[in-house]
């Protein structure tokens, strides 16, 4: 019973130490904001991408005008809606808890720590992949091996200008990667463009490789 007591009292220190643990940060704080730098996604919009693998099926949730994602720099606070519109500098303080952060007042929970450049890269594309020539596809940060060759890429968040399929932007071309899920985890690949590109439409029924989960 003492041991058990004592572990309880563990516990609820803990759970007090936890909510004293949150700090106030605003945007003229630079010394603070350095410490705080990185990249804060909206923790229900990285979960829903990670549950259906799909942009478009994350983007269709409500979202409303509650801010997508804040950045920190050192320079001040940058939230951004949609991935459409420019980022946003804003005069606000940021509320930084154990386990998330949260803007201002607001409700909403963005993740924490602060993730890489490339938070939803990661969080949609891992592991490697068998396509039906045997050639192996590995996806890492921000990048994606074929092969032998190495593509860095880009998760391309803002779908106003694009076929509303998950994209992929190679290098700095023009050409662009469009993955489709498939039920055994795999990807159906496509290649095409920007709407706005004179190339000819995806071919949604031909795709370019089929992606296996490697064994």
């Amino acid at each position: 019973m003492i041991r058990l007591i004592a572990i309880t009292i563990l516990i609820i220190s803990s759970f007090h130490a936890t909510l004293a643990a949150a700090e106030k940060v605003c945007s003229t704080d630079t010394t603070k904001l350095h410490k705080y730098a990185g990249v804060y996604p909206k923790e229900q919009f990285l979960l829903d991408l990670i549950a259906t693998r799909s942009v478009m099926e994350a983007k269709s949730r409500a979202y409303n005008s509650v801010p997508t994602e804040i950045r920190i720099y050192d320079e001040g606070i940058l939230v951004t809606y949609d991935w459409h519109e420019a980022d946003e500098i804003v005069e606000e303080c940021i509320v930084i808890e154990i386990d998330h952060v949260r803007l201002g007042e607001r409700k909403e929970r963005y993740t924490r720590p602060g993730l890489g450049t490339s938070p939803y890269f990661d969080a949609l594309f891992s592991g490697c992949f068998i396509d039906e020539a045997k050639e192996e596809w590995c996806f890492n940060s921000g990048g994606i091996g074929v092969g032998n060759a190495w593509h860095k890429a880009q998760l391309i968040l803002d779908l106003s200008e694009l076929p509303l399929e998950n994209s992929v932007a190679i290098d700095d071309s023009e050409e662009l990667w469009f993955f489709r899920p498939l039920q055994n985890g795999g990807w159906h690949v496509f290649k095409g463009s920007w709407l706005t590109s004179e190339k000819p439409p995806v071919d949604w029924n031909r795709p370019w490789r089929t992606l296996t989960p490697s064994p």
